[in-house]
């Protein structure tokens, strides 16, 4: 669980980060002092981690999302915030919706579409063989729900 919510915070920053160069460009775009564009060196390599030096990456031909694996749902006013195989090899998703005191009965709602994906019922953590387990928990206005062991 730590992991999961250590992995989320990097995210933010990681987003954060990316929107504070993107202002920092603009600040320097934006600055008095000019220098000619023949002088300018602009890098727009991307490390990629390819060491071929023709711009390829070596792959098995799949394009793949380590977020979004195997077969992905959509719930509305929900995101997925991940879908990952875990070492079992059964699936682990993690939600993320907005709630308030004014719309309790669409969080029940929108918590209900996305179990209705599971074998836990509405008003249970867990199924009743104990395969799946769900965890839920707020953080200010955001709930999180995290459902362990699914077939796919």
């Amino acid at each position: 669980m730590t992991r999961l919510i250590m992995d989320l915070v990097n995210t933010i920053l990681e987003v954060d980060q990316q929107q504070s160069t993107t202002a920092n460009a603009a600040e320097i775009n934006n600055s008095t002092q000019t220098t000619p564009i023949e002088d300018t060196v602009i890098d727009n390599e991307i490390d990629d981690g390819d060491d071929s030096g023709d711009g390829t990456l070596e792959h098995d031909g799949e394009d793949t999302d380590d977020d979004k694996q195997g077969i992905i749902r959509t719930v509305p006013n929900a995101h997925l915030v991940f879908k990952r195989q875990n070492p079992e090899g059964t699936f682990d998703e993690l939600w993320i919706y907005n709630v308030s005191r004014d719309q309790m009965q669409s969080e029940v709602a929108i918590r209900e579409k996305i179990l209705s994906g599971t074998d836990i019922e509405i008003n249970q953590l867990e199924s009743e063989d104990g395969s799946q387990t769900a965890e839920m928990w707020t953080v200010g206005n955001v709930q999180f729900l995290y459902i362990m062991g699914l077939s796919n």
